[in-house]
């Protein structure tokens, strides 16, 4: 591999905390493998963003509390379908 092929580190800027961040040649290599954009934020507010994404218990006892609530899963759905004792 000669010179003018090899990579270098860059410094970039994250969008979150605007500190600024090594971009090594290592991982311009990976991401450019997976095909991926360069990275907008540096490792911690990556980390923390990646965790607020993942819900929590909580998060997922609401889901499923709204998913009883999806069309077709309520009193409505049996009255039109005629299964109410409604009639």
């Amino acid at each position: 591999m000669d010179k003018s092929t090899k990579q270098e580190d860059i410094v970039l800027i994250c969008i979150d905390c605007s500190n600024q961040f090594i971009f090594s040649a290592g991982e311009q290599a990976f991401y450019r493998s997976k095909a991926l954009s360069v990275p907008k934020r540096c490792p911690t507010c990556r980390q923390k963003r990646k965790a607020n994404l993942v819900p929590d218990e909580t998060q997922l006892r609401s889901y499923r509390e709204v998913g009883k609530m999806l069309p077709g899963n309520g009193p409505c759905n049996e009255y039109q379908e005629g299964n109410s004792d409604d009639k």
